[in-house]
C-alpha cells in the first residue's frame, strides 16, 4: 500500500511538471517567472541624501510589480507551483466552447509572458519616474536571465539614481496684453507650494497648473483651457537647480482673456420652466419644492460672473438630495458677445412614491437563516424640502446554522424599520459640509416583535433623532442627539425562568428597561481603488446613556443610587466605546489580503450594576468567529451547560480577522481565512465562572478558527460558502485546547452573503 501511494504521488508530481507552464508556448515565447528591482544612488561629486525615499521606492516597486503565474501572496519574487497555469495547459485547445473551454477560462490562467510585461518599457518608466521626482541623469539597465531551456526568464532591473534638482527661482509671468488675468495669477502665487530649495516634482507642477486653471475659471475666464497654461523648466546641470516659469500662451484670442458673466439663467424641473412666479414653491407636474430651500443650493444667478466651482457645487449638492434622477447645467455662448453666456439647469425628478414586495431568504450575521416576506415603501420629497421617508417591514422565521446550532433556539418575528431624512439648515447651529454634500437630520423609529421559541417573546422599539454630515470626502459623522430604547419581555418559558433564577446578574440585565442616551459615530473610509494598492477603513462609536434621566430623578425624587426609575422602569446608566479597523492590501491584480480588528468596551456605573442585555457584546456568526454560532461561546472561559445562548454576552469584545482573497475565474472567487477573539465580563460573575477578563492572558483566552471558502459573484449579490474549523478553544482543559488534542468534530459550513468585512 505504501509503495502504491508513493508511485501515485510520483505520477502526480511528474504530471504537474510535465505541464509546468511552457507546454503551450509558441516559438520565441518565454514564460515570465518573476522580477527583482535594485535601486542605488549614483556616485556624485558630493554625497547627497535621498529625501522621501519611502514614497519614491514604493512608486518604483509598484511600477514593475508584475506577478508571474503561481505567485504567492502577491510577491513577484515568491513563486509556488502554478496550479492554475497547469490547469490551463491541461485543457488547452482551440475550441471556443465546451467543457475544456469552460475549465480553461474559469479555473485556468493564461501564461504570463516576457512580452506581456514589456521589460524595456518598464525600464523606461522607471527612469521617467525618478526624473519626475527631479533626479535628472538617472540611468538604468535590465537583465533577462533565462533558464536552461530558454523557455523561462527572470527579469532584473537596476536603477542608479542621481541627486535631485531643486527649485532656484519660481516666476509667474504675464504679457501686458494679459493684464486682465493679473488678480487670478496673484491669488495662485500666494497659495503656491513651489518654494526655493524644494526638490523638483513633476506631479506638483501638474497640480499647480490645475489649480491655476481652476482659479482662472472661477474668476470668470470661461474659455480658458489647461493647454493655455504653460510651465517651463530651465535646468542648470552642475548646480543641480532648476528655474520654473509659469505663463499664459501669448497667442490667445481676446475672448479667452475676457471675464464672462451670466446674461440669463433659466431652469426647469421635469420640463416645467420655473420662472419668477409668486408663491413659496416651485411647482411641477408631480410635486413641488420650496423656493427658499432650492434657491439656497443653486449658486448660479443672472448677472454673476461665471464660476467653475459654483457650477460644480450646485450640481453636486442637488445630486446629494436623492430626489433627482438626473441634472445638467449647460452654458451657451451668445452670438456676437464673448463676454456673456446663457446658463440652463435641467432637473429630472425620481419617482416620488415606490412600493415593493419581496419573498426572500433571510440571512443574519448572528448565525440564522430562513425565509422572510416583506414590503418597502419610499416617499421622496415628503413636505417639499427633500424630506425622504423610507419604511421597511418583514416577517421572518429563522433557523440556526453552525457547529453549535443544536444549542440555539429558533426565532421568528415581525420587524418594522423607518427613517425620515431631510437636509439640515440652521442659522444657530452650523454643521460642517463639503462642496458636494449637505448635512442631514434624521428621525428613525424601529419596532420588533421577536419570539425566541424556547425562551421568551419580546417587544422592543428604538427611536432616535440626530444629524449626519461629511467633513471631507473620506470622513463621515453621525450624532444621535437622542437615542431611546425600550424592551419588554411579554412572556417567558419555564426554561428561561430557571436560567434567570440561577443567575441574578442575567436577571438584572434582562429586566425591562428604558434607555435614554446619546451616541456619536465617526467613519474614515480610505479603501483601495484601481490606482492605490492599499487602503483602510475605520469606524468608531461612543455612546452614553442615563445621565439626563438620573439628573431629573435627583431633582424631583428621593430615590437612592441603584434604585432610580423613570415611569417605574430602572434607569440604565453606562458608557460604551466600539471600533472597527480594517486594512486592505492588493497583493495582485485579482488577489488581496484583508485584516480587521474590532473591539468594544462597556462600563455600567451610577444607577446600574450591569450593562443592559441588548447593549452587551456577543461573538460568533458568519462575519465573526466562523463557523461558531453567535452567542454560543464566552464570556471568557465560561462554559454554558444549559444549552442556551442568552447567557453568552459580555462587557468587552476583542476580535481579529485575516482573509486572503483570490480569483478562481470570472465570477468565482476563493478565500483562506482565520478569526480570533472572545468576549469577557469586566468583573467576573460568580454564576459564570471564569467569565472575567484576564488582561495578561487575552490571547490565551481567545478562540481561534480557520477555514476556506468560495464566493460566487453574480453582479448584484455575492454568495458565500465557507467551511471552517474551531482550532483552539480556551474552555477546554490543558492538553485538550487544540483541535488535534481534543479530537472533537468542531467544524461546519458557513453560509453568507457579501464579504464578511
Amino acid at each position: 500500500m505504501k509503495l502504491l501511494v508513493k508511485i501515485s504521488l510520483l505520477l502526480i508530481i511528474t504530471g504537474f511538471y510535465s505541464c509546468s507552464g511552457t507546454k503551450c508556448l509558441q516559438q520565441n515565447q518565454e514564460l515570465y517567472i518573476g522580477s527583482k528591482l535594485i535601486l542605488k544612488q549614483k556616485k556624485e561629486p558630493r554625497p547627497f541624501v535621498l529625501k522621501y525615499s519611502g514614497v519614491k521606492y514604493s512608486a518604483a516597486y509598484i511600477s514593475v510589480w508584475d506577478l508571474p503565474n503561481g505567485s504567492l501572496f502577491g510577491f513577484p519574487t515568491v513563486r509556488g507551483i502554478p496550479i492554475r497555469l497547469i490547469m490551463y495547459n491541461w485543457f488547452y485547445n482551440n475550441k471556443t466552447k465546451g467543457f475544456s473551454f469552460w475549465m480553461r477560462n474559469n479555473l485556468g490562467e493564461e501564461p504570463v509572458l516576457i512580452e506581456d510585461i514589456q521589460p524595456e518599457l518598464k525600464l523606461k518608466r522607471l527612469i521617467e519616474l525618478f526624473e519626475g521626482y527631479g533626479h535628472f541623469g538617472t540611468t538604468g539597465h535590465l537583465e533577462i536571465r533565462y533558464r536552461r531551456n530558454k523557455k523561462k526568464a527572470f527579469v532584473k532591473y537596476s536603477i542608479e539614481i542621481a541627486e535631485a534638482f531643486k527649485y532656484r527661482n519660481v516666476e509667474f509671468l504675464l504679457e501686458p496684453s494679459q493684464a486682465a488675468l493679473q488678480n487670478s495669477i496673484e491669488a495662485c502665487k500666494k497659495r503656491t507650494v513651489l518654494r526655493k530649495g524644494l526638490e523638483y516634482n513633476l506631479d506638483t507642477l501638474r497640480n499647480e497648473k490645475l489649480e491655476l486653471f481652476k482659479q482662472l475659471r472661477n474668476d470668470g475666464f470661461f474659455y480658458i483651457q489647461p493647454a493655455d497654461i504653460i510651465i517651463e523648466a530651465d535646468t542648470i546641470g552642475r548646480s543641480k537647480v532648476v528655474d520654473i516659469r509659469i505663463r499664459i500662451n501669448n497667442n490667445l484670442p481676446p475672448s479667452k482673456l475676457t471675464r464672462v458673466s451670466i446674461n440669463r439663467f433659466l431652469f426647469a424641473i421635469d420640463s416645467t420652466e420655473q420662472k419668477n412666479r409668486p408663491g413659496r414653491y416651485y411647482n411641477y407636474l408631480y410635486g413641488k419644492l420650496r423656493k427658499s430651500f432650492l434657491d439656497s443650493l443653486i449658486f448660479i444667478k443672472s448677472g454673476d460672473v461665471y464660476s467653475l466651482s459654483k457650477s460644480m457645487e450646485t450640481i453636486d449638492l442637488l445630486s446629494s438630495l436623492g430626489i433627482f434622477k438626473s441634472n445638467s447645467l449647460t452654458y451657451d455662448a451668445l452670438s456676437g458677445d464673448s463676454s456673456s453666456v446663457a446658463a440652463r439647469l435641467n432637473l429630472t425628478t425620481s419617482d416620488a412614491t415606490l412600493l415593493s414586495f419581496n419573498v426572500k431568504g433571510s440571512y443574519k450575521t448572528a448565525g440564522y437563516i430562513g425565509p422572510s416576506i416583506g414590503a418597502k415603501v419610499t416617499q421622496l420629497n415628503l413636505f417639499g424640502g427633500a424630506e425622504n421617508l423610507y419604511v421597511e417591514a418583514d416577517y421572518y422565521y429563522d433557523f440556526p446554522i453552525g457547529i453549535f446550532r443544536e444549542r440555539i433556539s429558533r426565532s421568528s418575528g415581525v420587524s418594522v424599520r423607518s427613517i425620515l431624512k431631510a437636509p439640515f439648515s440652521s442659522r444657530v447651529v452650523k454643521l460642517p459640509r463639503t462642496s458636494n454634500s449637505l448635512p442631514f437630520q434624521f428621525a428613525s423609529l424601529n419596532l420588533e416583535y421577536n419570539d425566541r421559541k424556547e425562551y421568551f417573546r419580546m417587544f422592543s422599539w428604538n427611536a432616535s433623532y440626530g444629524f449626519e454630515w461629511n467633513k471631507t470626502k473620506y470622513s463621515r459623522h453621525r450624532l444621535d442627539l437622542v437615542n431611546l430604547t425600550f424592551s419588554d419581555l411579554l412572556e417567558t418559558t419555564a426554561r428561561f425562568d430557571t436560567l434567570v433564577l440561577e443567575n441574578p446578574s442575567l436577571r438584572t440585565s434582562l429586566v425591562n428597561q428604558f434607555i435614554v442616551g446619546t451616541a456619536y459615530t465617526y467613519v474614515l473610509d480610505k479603501r483601495s481603488n484601481e490606482k492605490v494598492p492599499s487602503g483602510m477603513f475605520f469606524q468608531g462609536r461612543l455612546e452614553t446613556a442615563g445621565n439626563s434621566l438620573v439628573l431629573m430623578n435627583r431633582l424631583f425624587t428621593n430615590d437612592t443610587e441603584g434604585n432610580r426609575t423613570f415611569f417605574n422602569l430602572p434607569i440604565s446608566q453606562f458608557i460604551q466605546i466600539s471600533y472597527d479597523y480594517r486594512y486592505y492590501l492588493k497583493t495582485g491584480r485579482l488577489s488581496s489580503l484583508v485584516f480587521r480588528h474590532i473591539g468594544g468596551f462597556g462600563i455600567a456605573y451610577g444607577n446600574s450594576s450591569q450593562m443592559p442585555y441588548i447593549k452587551q457584546y456577543f461573538i460568533g456568526g458568519t462575519n465573526s468567529l466562523r463557523p461558531i454560532n453567535a452567542r454560543s461561546v464566552g464570556p471568557g472561559r465560561y462554559l454554558e451547560f444549559n444549552e442556551g445562548e442568552v447567557n453568552q454576552v459580555g462587557d468587552i469584545k476583542l476580535e481579529m480577522n485575516l482573509e486572503y482573497r483570490f480569483s478562481l475565474g470570472v465570477r468565482l472567487k476563493g478565500a483562506f481565512w482565520t478569526d480570533a477573539g472572545n468576549i469577557w465580563l469586566l468583573r467576573e460573575d460568580p454564576e459564570r465562572p471564569n467569565s472575567g477578563i484576564r488582561w495578561g492572558k487575552i490571547i490565551e483566552d481567545s478562540y481561534l478558527t480557520a477555514g476556506a471558502g468560495l464566493r460566487l459573484d453574480i453582479d448584484y449579490l455575492i454568495l458565500r460558502l465557507d467551511y471552517g474549523f474551531l482550532l483552539y478553544a480556551p474552555i477546554f482543559i490543558e492538553g485538550s485546547k487544540w483541535i488535534w488534542q481534543n479530537k472533537l468534530p468542531l467544524s461546519g459550513i458557513v453560509i453568507g452573503f457579501g464579504y464578511p468585512f
